[in-house]
């Protein structure tokens, strides 16, 4: 760390602030300022820096002290103690550091990726509000990342759920953005049982935060994919992105016994269709969605998580996704050009990482998941995970092919893949980096895993290659029809059962949309009463 003299909310901060700086203050810049090609590029990912800044610069706990070292009070009431229950405390260790990391990061390549554009009074500035709601959903979840006790862990959940929320409304998507404020209720409600029960053993206090877990990392991002229909932008890749962080941040951080049968089970299903949709799929977006989906909700069997096992598989796994993402389909190399290679290291390095090569944080990643699939001693659910792998890591095989088939030459993507290439995917050098900056005990390999393992990666990359490579046979050869199959398997069926469900609790329940607005006065006036009553409980 470059020092110790930043509070641990100081990027959520830095973000926040950022938020607001875009729409109010850029907007209100001189034409002249306004046509400045530096203030479009540099605007956004500048505010990003100054996060990645205040990051480097945070009072950090290193080690698991469940006695309180290192608690800052937040709340500005008067309380006697910062060790009391009703306190709001922050703080910044060992397993916060690589998520803060980690969201500046996908912020700093979103917007070194996409220009600031700023349009003429007339037009609706989509632009500039997409670039104001990545940094808020940043600050919500850098904020929730440095939750030290369970009041404001709840706080910060819903916030961030708040904060999707108008995430989807500004998409119009009003059943998405009603879902994502009931996930975040349930979320708080099942956080407010586990702490009434013991969850270090299979009671009732497991069962419902595995259920809020799966719900988060399974099956709403499952229907968010596949209702979202602009997946091509950066936008989608920064909210998926947080979102997934912050349901595996939750599940290291509260969860201390493995799922129960059926979540577990649950959690395969939900990987089986990713697996199938992302080996139909044909635009290479929806495959890297459905890679992320199936990574991170594979985290869930192994559960509760080894640090160091999280660390380098949410790091690795999805800063590799991102760099997929933003690298263009650069075409055959031009062997004759010396300086025409570099833009293909970071798409390699990703690659290379999300198969599991020795000495990336890939491998650490996938060794740990299936040495402990393997302990559970359930040879189905291996087998089941095996598949899905196989299925969703078909994906990079048609990737490659389109990047190798591609004309696009971009600079300013590619020199956003090197940023996010360079520190964290580089085999050999990332474990060593991402350990050094979190004092963690993060080996670069380790080859003392049974033989199992072993064979279920190579299985696993055999499959992969072969399902991605003979795809178009293996369709024609089994008359598969690529479309309806992707249909029934992504639930289509099921969404308009479910839009008209949220369509319900969002007209008579929660009225949203008139509350938001300002029009229903007793809901101010309710929700007034509420916080004021939470204020007076929290004094006493």
């Amino acid at each position: 760390m470059l020092g110790a003299f930043f509070s641990p909310l100081a990027p959520a901060v830095v973000l926040l602030l950022g938020a607001f700086i875009l729409p109010l203050v850029v907007l209100q810049f001189s034409p002249r300022w306004q046509k400045q090609t530096g203030l479009r590029t540099l605007a956004a990912p500048v505010l990003v820096g100054l996060a990645a800044a205040a990051v480097l610069g945070v009072r950090l706990t290193f080690g698991a002290d469940a006695a309180g070292a290192g608690l800052e009070l937040l709340s500005g009431w008067d309380f006697s103690t910062p060790e009391t229950v009703t306190t709001l405390t922050i703080r910044a260790d060992t397993l916060s550091l690589p998520f803060l990391l980690l969201t500046v990061l996908i912020l700093l390549a979103v917007t070194l990726a996409t220009p600031l554009i700023i349009p003429t009074p007339p037009k609706r500035e989509e632009n500039v509000s997409d670039l104001a709601i990545w940094l808020a959903l940043g600050a919500g979840a850098a904020f929730l990342f440095v939750s030290a006790n369970g009041l404001t862990l709840v706080y910060a959940v819903l916030g961030f759920d708040v904060l999707t929320m108008f995430y989807w409304l500004q998409r119009g998507q009003r059943e998405l953005s009603i879902a994502r404020l009931l996930l975040g209720v349930f979320s708080v409600v099942t956080l407010m049982l586990a702490s009434l029960s013991p969850v270090s053993e299979a009671g009732s206090g497991s069962l419902w935060l595995g259920l809020a877990l799966w719900l988060r990392v399974g099956l709403y991002p499952f229907i968010e994919a596949n209702a979202h229909t602009r997946w091509q932008d950066y936008g989608g890749l920064a909210y998926l992105g947080l979102s997934l962080m912050v349901g595996i941040y939750l599940a290291a951080r509260v969860m201390a016994a493995p799922l129960t049968g059926i979540i577990s089970w649950a959690v395969v299903i939900l990987l089986l269709l990713n697996g199938l949709l992302a080996w139909l799929a044909d635009e290479h977006p929806t495959a890297l969605i459905r890679l992320m989906l199936v990574e991170m909700a594979m985290l869930l069997l192994v559960l509760p998580l080894n640090q160091e096992a999280v660390t380098a598989s949410t790091v690795g796994l999805i800063l590799s996704v991102v760099v997929l993402w933003i690298t263009p389909r650069l075409g055959q190399p031009r062997l004759s050009e010396r300086a025409w290679s570099w833009p293909y290291l970071p798409a390699v390095a990703a690659t290379l990482t999300l198969i599991g090569l020795p000495f990336s944080l890939g491998w650490l990643a996938r060794t740990t998941v299936y040495q402990t699939l393997l302990l559970k001693e359930n040879t189905a659910l291996l087998l089941a995970v095996v598949l899905a792998e196989g299925l969703v890591l078909s994906g990079l095989v048609r990737y490659w092919l389109r990047l190798w088939q591609g004309d696009e030459q971009s600079e300013r993507r590619s020199m956003a893949a090197i940023i996010m290439m360079v520190p964290f995917l580089i085999p050999g050098l990332a474990p060593l980096i991402l350990s050094a900056l979190t004092r963690t005990n993060l080996p670069p390999a380790n080859f003392a895993q049974p033989a199992g393992v072993f064979g279920a990666l190579g299985v696993t990359l055999i499959g992969a290659l072969g399902l991605g490579y003979f795809r178009l046979q293996l369709i024609t050869r089994l008359r598969i029809n690529p479309t309806g199959l992707a249909e029934f398997a992504g639930l289509g069926w099921l969404l308009p059962w479910w839009a008209a469900l949220l369509n319900w609790l969002g007209k008579f329940i929660l009225l949203i949309r008139i509350i938001l607005e300002g029009q229903h006065y007793m809901g101010w006036a309710l929700f007034t009463a509420l916080v004021g009553i939470l204020i007076i409980l929290l004094g006493a």
